[in-house]
């Protein structure tokens, strides 16, 4: 079976918000376009309650909504609804001029059915390794691989794999971040999809 590759553009914004010390609100959001015509397949938003247990380690759980159009093969454009329940554990930690970050979630995915697809249910799994390297000034290079393994009944597999180059950009006066690069998603039976990206975050 020879390689299928498919183009794409990610945009994504991240306002997280201090409540106290120890808790913030977890809030993000995006939308994803696919296809030489950059059409719009996916819209999203997450949000949840993070918990600091110290500047290294916290955790946090939530919600998040997806709505997606996955007929490929088809000019049918119904966007399919799914609802996510996610939890994760993350570890990270700074250096002068670099940082490190290590996150394991768990997501359980409800999807409605929709054009010949079924309403069903997955456990999604999801380990992603990041470094971030300063370069010069505000500019960093950061450097990530998010592993996904899903299960579903009577069948698991890997579901994808993601590589992400990215260059930062970070006013740490204002809190806020600009990140653009470029993400592989790897997925099973020799698929792959080339995304640009461009993020945006700001503490609030």
């Amino acid at each position: 079976m020879s390689a299928q590759h498919q183009k794409g553009f990610s945009f994504a914004l991240q306002f997280p918000v201090k409540l106290s010390e120890k808790f913030e609100l977890h809030n993000d959001g995006g939308i994803r376009l696919r296809g030489d015509n950059m059409e719009v397949y996916q819209i999203l938003y997450r949000s949840g309650l993070r918990y600091y247990f110290n500047k290294k380690y916290s955790t946090a759980a939530g919600f998040a909504l997806f709505f997606t159009d996955g007929n490929l093969s088809s000019d049918e454009k119904k966007m399919g609804a799914e609802f996510r329940l996610w939890e994760e554990f993350m570890f990270q930690k700074s250096y002068p001029k670099d940082k490190i970050l290590l996150r394991f979630r768990g997501e359980q995915r409800f999807f409605d059915d929709y054009g010949k697809k079924q309403s069903y249910g997955a456990e999604i799994l999801r380990l992603l390794t990041q470094y971030t390297k300063k370069i010069y000034g505000n500019w960093s290079l950061q450097t990530s691989n998010e592993y996904f393994y899903q299960f579903r009944a009577n069948f698991s597999q890997m579901d994808q794999d993601r590589i992400i180059v990215n260059a930062v950009y970070s006013n740490e006066k204002h809190h806020w971040e600009l990140r653009t690069g470029f993400m592989e998603v790897i997925y099973p039976n020799k698929k792959y999809t080339d995304n640009l990206m461009l993020g945006i975050s700001k503490k609030l």
